[in-house]
């Protein structure tokens, strides 16, 4: 049995895809989707689907609730009464376990050829592989990843008439938007291009029904606090708030009002004057379109880049299919055909068509393999007997027609005739077998269709001896290989000497079709010596499009060559050769191998990614401050965007400043983890937009005059009190240098030398003792931030004994080693360590 896996943060599902074609399983209940709520009591009994979203309504502290957002974090989900503590990775194989518990329940017992999970097409590195860990903790041996708007493609296909064209898929779901624009030929399908958002979803309208509907009802009604959200004796009744609120907005896509209520015996909870609190407020179809506006003009807006990008125009695009529960809201299913002037497809629906999708797919693969792959779509038979013949056929198709070739390989064909015949009674005309005939099967039903090529002689009658009967698969829609979501790159360092700066080099384009193997050549930055405890890291990175700071980009993981893999005598010297060979799954999955020539060693490594560095515990505090500091980061770049261009770009600063105003009322309000984790990537969403502003062609001359203008006031202020011989020729210099490079509109040369200046700056500031002084207070701080907290500690302890004794030098030391420690990078005007290990071929 194939089976596909809608793996929703709201709600998932299951289809299976056997013998008898797609089968969709439903839950005990009888209903299409199981919530992915799970459930614990304080006995320990757990429940999960419809009874544990039902029980979320009475006791919402025992309910693990959107999980699939946190997907690729270090979080811990905590089950109040029984005090379960669950990772993201085993409440998503609870779920899939359920689901595969029904589908048996249904369908008997049955063994797993391959699975297909969906994930959306946002997903990254880290929340791909983690997926795949949950299937794999279901005792599913052979699973595959396809992304949510492929799936939806595929089932929109299933029953269509004409399966040729051009449409979007849009996908709205409980926790993340993806959009693709799909082409298909006679049902196979190909994604021309596809953008996601990965913390927009259904989620959000719940809460900022919550935070712009409930939480002012009750602070006008009651006597609470600013940030009453946040106390431990309401969040109960946040978390009620939250469902109820989930509950108005469905039925709001039903009727022009609905009322969130909450009595007094739900809530259990009383005011600071110890008033026993309810709720009981109205909302109306109109606030909720009001509230969530912005959010829909993003997926408008990403729809229509992505026609733009590709050069299309409304008028190519035959439909729009809609998948995911969001989806059904009123104002959606009006603005977005509205908008982009193109028709919605009503008849796919939009709760189940992903796991359908899913299924088709996981029966077009082969799994025979360690790896699964498609299934060949063309076969061949020969026969021999009075004449010998080949068959040539395609064995799989969408289409609802095949042709079958007969070819006479040897023998006298004369006065011979041929013909083929289906099991539901078609029959094709019979035809002289002479010249090698080409037959033209008509398949009317989906699945397995027998087909009998019948020969006969001169005389009629049917010769057994060449006659063959074809098994030929007929498929709802078919695709091509997934493409590459995002665009990977590693980091590599450019300059010599004491100036070193950081770039990033791609080596996976965004939209390669997948599985691939690319081999992109660097340099070793630095020797590696095999009898010295060091390391050379090759890091890499998630890259946004037009985001060249790698502080800027996700990073994803890295693989290690350690002293301790070279032989001894044998060491890598700086400028030696390192082959980066990246093969990428159909999954998406990365498995590196680094080819050292020099040393004739190859190193692999089964996962490029590394959990401790890539994922973080957003219901930690440590993850709170993470997150505030990444707030605090994206304020400072929009106010320093604002001083470099001013008025030029005063369209886009009040665009920025107004995202940054709701992260900020954001991170006040939230409390859940996938709350902060969304204002973590939206505070690196602001900054990647700041850097495409700042790196567009018709402001780069303002930025790096401005940027100048900062690094000559920090040479001053490092040259205050401090002679070292040259320092101000060797500054002058690189003034000169820039100056030029600005006057000539080289500005790569210029962002060069403006680094350099810096760096340089940075070294004189080294040698004063009351700046480094400061470097290690501030980097001591940052403990939130480290890999490993012990080593931390153990390293700041040897830093203030190296402050105790006034050893400068080996403080600057230290601070190299605590930053080498950092899971995530620091703010870059006090990074002085973090170079790459690797350089350009």
């Amino acid at each position: 049995m194939y089976i596909g896996i809608d793996l929703g943060t709201s709600n998932s599902a299951i289809v299976c895809n056997g013998e008898d074609g797609l089968r969709h399983c439903k839950t005990i209940e009888g209903r299409d989707i199981l919530p992915s709520v799970i459930f614990e009591d304080r006995r320990g009994n757990r429940f999960v689907g419809a009874k544990a979203y039902d029980q979320g309504l009475l006791s919402p502290q025992n309910v693990a609730a959107g999980f699939k957002r946190l997907m690729g974090t270090d979080t811990v989900i905590e089950l109040k009464a029984s005090g379960t503590k669950i990772s993201p990775v085993e409440a998503s194989a609870e779920i899939i376990r359920t689901l595969l518990t029904q589908a048996k329940t249904e369908l008997g017992d049955f063994d797993v050829e391959g699975a297909v999970v969906t994930i959306p097409a946002a997903f990254n590195q880290l929340q791909s592989e983690a997926t795949i860990q949950a299937a794999n903790d279901c005792d599913i041996e052979f699973v595959g990843l396809l992304q949510e708007p492929i799936a939806a493609a595929l089932a929109s296909l299933e029953n269509a008439k004409n399966k040729s064209g051009q449409f979007l898929v849009y996908d709205l779901g409980g926790g993340t938007f993806d959009v693709a624009l799909v082409q298909s030929v006679k049902g196979a399908v190909t994604i021309l291009a596809h953008e996601g958002i990965n913390m927009l979803g259904g989620r959000d309208f719940d809460k900022a029904i919550v935070n712009s509907i409930v939480r002012p009802w009750l602070q006008e009604n009651f006597d609470l606090a600013d940030d009453f959200q946040k106390q431990p004796q309401f969040q109960r009744l946040i978390r009620l708030a939250q469902l109820k609120s989930e509950q108005a907005k469905i039925e709001l896509s039903g009727q022009e009002s609905a009322t969130i209520f909450i009595s007094e015996e739900e809530a259990r909870s009383a005011d600071d004057n110890g008033e026993e609190i309810y709720v009981e407020v109205e909302i109306t179809r109109t606030d909720l379109e009001r509230l969530i506006s912005d959010q829909v003009d993003a997926t408008i807006a990403l729809c229509k880049k992505v026609l733009a990008d590709n050069g299309y125009s409304n008028d190519d695009i035959d439909r729009v299919v809609m998948i995911g529960g969001p989806s059904k809201m009123a104002a959606i299913r009006e603005r977005v055909p509205t908008e982009l002037g193109i028709p919605v497809d009503l008849k796919t629906d939009p709760m189940t068509a992903v796991a359908r999708g899913a299924a088709i797919f996981a029966e077009s693969r082969d799994w025979s393999g360690t790896k699964n792959k498609k299934k060949s779509a063309i076969s061949s038979k020969e026969k021999s007997g009075s004449v010998s013949l080949k068959y040539d056929y395609e064995a799989r198709t969408s289409s609802d027609e095949v042709r079958v070739k007969a070819t006479v390989l040897s023998g006298d064909a004369t006065g011979m005739r041929i013909h083929a015949e289906t099991d539901d009674g078609w029959k094709s005309g019979a035809v002289s077998l002479d010249n090698g005939p080409v037959i033209r099967v008509s398949l009317n039903k989906l699945g397995k269709n027998r087909v009998r090529i019948l020969v006969t002689d001169s005389s009629g009658s049917v010769r057994k001896d060449v006659s063959e009967t074809l098994e030929i698969v007929k498929t709802a829609a078919s695709a091509a290989g997934a493409p590459a979501t995002h665009a990977l790159a590693v980091k590599i360092v450019d300059g010599s000497g004491s100036f070193q700066r950081n770039f990033l080099k791609e080596v996976l384009a965004k939209g390669t079709t997948l599985p691939t193997s690319q081999t992109t050549s660097f340099r070793a930055a630095k020797t590696l010596k095999a009898n010295e405890s060091d390391h050379i890291d090759v890091e890499l990175y998630q890259q946004a499009e037009g985001v060249p700071e790698p502080e800027n980009n996700l990073f994803v993981g890295l693989l290690r060559i350690s002293n301790d893999l070279l032989d001894e005598g044998r060491d890598l010297h700086r400028g030696d050769e390192v082959h980066l060979h990246l093969n990428v799954d159909e999954n998406g999955i990365v498995n590196p191998v680094v080819e050292l020539p020099t040393l004739d060693l190859r190193i692999e490594q089964k996962s490029i990614y590394l959990p401790q560095l890539g994922q973080l515990d957003f219901s930690s505090e440590n993850g709170r401050a993470i997150v505030g500091e990444a707030v605090i980061s994206s304020d400072n770049a929009i106010d320093q965007l604002q001083d470099d261009l001013g008025d030029r770009v005063s369209t886009e600063i009040r665009d920025l400043r107004r995202r940054q105003e709701r992260l900020f009322e954001a991170l006040n309000d939230s409390t859940e983890p996938d709350d902060l984790r969304l204002i973590a990537e939206s505070a690196r969403h602001i900054k990647q937009d700041i850097s495409r502003i700042r790196h567009s062609e018709g402001h780069r001359q303002a930025v790096l005059t401005a940027e100048l203008g900062r690094v000559l006031k920090l040479v001053e202020r490092a040259q205050e009190g401090i002679e070292v011989d040259g320092a101000r020729e060797r500054a002058a210099q690189i003034h000169d240098h820039i100056k030029r490079s600005l006057a000539d509109r080289k500005y790569d040369d210029a962002e060069y030398g403006i680094d350099q200046l810096q760096h340089f700056a940075f070294e004189l500031l080294r040698a004063n003792p009351g700046f480094v002084v400061s470097q290690f207070r501030h980097i001591a701080s940052l403990k939130h931030l480290a890999i490993d907290p012990a080593l931390h500690d153990r390293l700041v302890a040897n830093g203030l004994a190296k402050l105790e004794s006034e050893d400068v030098d080996g403080l600057n030391s230290t601070i190299a080693e605590i930053y080498s420690n950092l899971a995530i990078a620091a703010d870059a005007e006090h990074d002085l360590a973090a170079v790459a290990d690797l350089m350009s071929h």
